[in-house]
């Protein structure tokens, strides 16, 4: 029994770990590898996994997983990401998700040929997409920042009230009994708890905990302290009153990230880690849970469902829910398609099914239905992901996407302002008096370590996709290079250097785009300041006489293009965006 276990938990982690490592190599949606290969080893097919081997202890860590899950994807949620589409989040979660849940019961129950109670389960808890699997699906695409935001907020609190609902239908299928009026006051119970917890749990955290850990030196002891601690709330809540603990943590994660905690990016960084392994971990162990056999056999009833949710009720229910927001029809049918349900769905699919295996409900038909819609809407949304986002022109084009500027100062605010209107731009700088300055010429400014990988991904899901490195600190640069061609991709990673410089970057890096001033940053401040250089948009016709070293181009539109292309002009630029040296002298 022991080998088992052990050959269970191996296996299963290393296969995870494959998974992972297909998905970055093929730049996909790690969520088909995950349940194609857990469906492979299970006991069903090659026999390698066990899932059953493991016991009681498969429940508490399907509970432990979830917690840790939210609480990261809460944590690392920007709030700023609210302001793009307010009115439609609180719409797709307050009339969305129950037209959702009605449409799953309604199909479960006639298609499938569900009994009340467990087409009621499927219902309420098929409502949650997931970060899981929209966080990775975000990376690959680019969406306009309204799409991108309400995907990243429904995935987060759609679960937390997914999960909160499930739980009271899951009482009422164990106390059928019980009076239809305790329904709503079951629902605001838990979700009160919830929110008292979490909401106490994160100030505690962000306020004394986390200040009290970073205090030590110890770069590592924040995010165990983090960690424990969501685990903590998670058990306290779900102590207190069955199934808040979810809500609890996701609230303690967004009061945490209120917080100006220098340490949080090592928290962030430390928890992303633990949730991908424990993703991956738990999405193949559940996989190989599945009868392959029933899968082939009698199934077409609930393929039927999943395909009725994915294409017909959450489209449904997205166009009704979003009335009156101001989303176009596109928007609206791009988000209805793509919603693929994810790790959360299928971990409280099995903990019912642990929970309800006696008791005659039919659990296990709806634990296979939930695998079934997941790998549908993950295929869904992994096929027509991005060409349907091409098609319906949802997808972030090139010249549209948001850019930072890494490294304040005259130049940076002088060239944000000239692209300001064309395009989002961001000044960002460590140097608050840099910052201030910025936002009072009118700029759009943050402070922030441009060194740090999630303060990175913090902008990439604002919808800022493209970075322009320009620091007087030549050695900074590269540094910043290097790590921002990770997070946006070497195409859209640009240095601005003076001439001759740049060249070792771009053996070093391939694809990294250069933009060479023709002098160096300093100097070019320095000329900003005194009058002496200007930023200018310069006219196609009058360009290619005037590019020299006195008239750099640094950016560049084409005809009735609304965007902005970064570095040297194409041959299609209608005008170009130039540094100009507008008086004679040496700026070398």
């Amino acid at each position: 029994m022991h080998e088992t276990v052990l050959q269970t938990v191996a296996v299963t982690a290393a296969l995870a770990t494959g998974a992972l490592m297909l998905g970055r190599w093929l730049r996909m949606p790690t969520l088909l590898f995950f349940m194609l290969l857990g469906l492979v080893a299970g006991p069903s097919v090659l026999g390698i996994i066990h899932p059953e081997s493991l016991g009681n202890l498969l429940l508490p860590f399907i509970e432990l997983a979830v917690a840790i899950i939210i609480f990261e994807a809460a944590l690392a949620l920007p709030f700023r990401t609210w302001k793009h589409a307010p009115t439609a989040i609180r719409r797709i979660l307050a009339f969305t998700l129950p037209l959702t849940g009605l449409g799953a019961f309604l199909a479960a129950r006639y298609i499938a040929g569900f009994s009340i109670q467990t087409a009621a389960l499927f219902g309420s808890l098929i409502v949650v997409t997931g970060p899981t699997v929209i966080g990775p699906l975000l990376k690959s695409l680019s969406l306009a920042p309204r799409i991108e935001s309400l995907l990243r907020w429904e995935s987060i609190w759609a679960d937390c009230i997914g999960v909160v609902a499930s739980g009271v239908v899951l009482e009422f299928v164990l106390a059928p009994r019980a009076s239809g009026f305790t329904i709503p006051l079951l629902f605001i119970g838990k979700a009160a708890v919830g929110l008292s917890i979490g909401a106490a749990g994160g100030l505690l955290l962000g306020k004394i905990l986390l200040p009290a850990a970073s205090r030590t030196g110890d770069q590592g002891l924040p995010g165990i302290v983090a960690l424990s601690s969501a685990v903590g709330l998670f058990f306290l809540s779900n102590t207190i009153i069955s199934n808040s603990g979810v809500l609890s943590v996701a609230v303690a994660g967004l009061v945490t990230s209120l917080f100006p905690c220098r340490e949080l990016d090592n928290v962030r960084h430390f928890k992303d880690q633990i949730t991908t392994l424990v993703v991956a971990f738990l999405f193949v162990l559940l996989s190989a849970q599945i009868d392959t056999d029933r899968i082939l056999h009698g199934s077409w009833p609930l393929v039927a469902v999943a395909l009725t949710i994915a294409f017909i009720v959450r489209p449904a229910a997205v166009f009704i829910g979003l009335r009156g927001t101001g989303m176009g029809w596109r928007d609206k049918l791009y988000i209805g398609l793509v919603g693929p349900r994810g790790i959360i769905s299928a971990g409280v699919a099995s903990y019912f099914a642990i929970v309800l295996a006696d008791r005659g409900v039919g659990v296990q038909d709806m634990h296979l239905l939930v695998f079934i819609t997941i790998f549908v809407t993950g295929a869904a949304a992994t096929i027509l992901g991005k060409p349907l986002a091409s098609v319906l022109g949802v997808a972030g084009r090139g010249a549209s996407m948001g850019i930072v500027i890494a490294g304040g100062g005259q130049l940076a605010i002088a060239i944000a302002r000239a692209t300001g209107d064309a395009v989002r731009t961001l000044v960002v700088d460590r140097n608050p008096i840099k910052v201030t300055d910025a936002i009072e010429a009118g700029i759009d400014g943050r402070e922030g370590d441009i060194l740090s990988d999630a303060f990175l991904e913090e902008l990439i899901d604002e919808g800022y996709r493209r970075i322009v490195i320009m620091t007087p600190n030549s050695a900074l640069n590269a540094l910043v290079a290097h790590k921002a061609a990770r997070h946006f991709g070497a195409d859209r990673t640009f240095l601005v250097s003076s001439a001759g410089t740049g060249q070792s970057l771009e053996d070093t890096i391939p694809r990294i785009r250069t933009i060479r001033l023709g002098t160096t940053i300093k100097l070019a401040e320095a000329g900003i300041e005194s009058g002496d250089i200007g930023i200018e948009w310069i006219e196609t016709a009058e360009a290619p006489a005037k590019f020299d070293e006195k008239t750099v181009p640094f950016a560049w539109q084409m005809p009735r293009d609304k965007g902005v292309h970064l570095a040297a002009p194409g041959g299609r630029a209608s005008r170009s965006l130039c540094v100009v040296q507008k008086r004679s002298g040496d700026m070398q």
